[in-house]
C-alpha cells in the first residue's frame, strides 16, 4: 500500500512539472488550460479521498 501511495505522489510531482511548462509555453490558452488542469485536480482529489 505505502509502495503505491509513494508512485501515486511521484506521478503527482511530475504533472505538476508538466502543468508549470504547459502553462508558461501557452499563455494566451492559459485560461482554458486551466479549466482543464481544474477537473484534473478534482478528478485526483476524488481518488485521494
Amino acid at each position: 500500500m505505502k509502495k503505491t501511495f509513494q508512485i501515486f505522489l511521484t506521478i503527482v510531482r511530475v504533472m505538476r512539472r508538466i502543468e508549470q511548462k504547459i502553462l508558461n509555453y501557452q499563455k494566451p490558452m492559459k485560461q482554458n488550460n486551466q479549466g482543464i488542469l481544474l477537473t484534473i485536480k478534482l478528478n485526483t482529489n476524488k481518488i485521494i479521498y
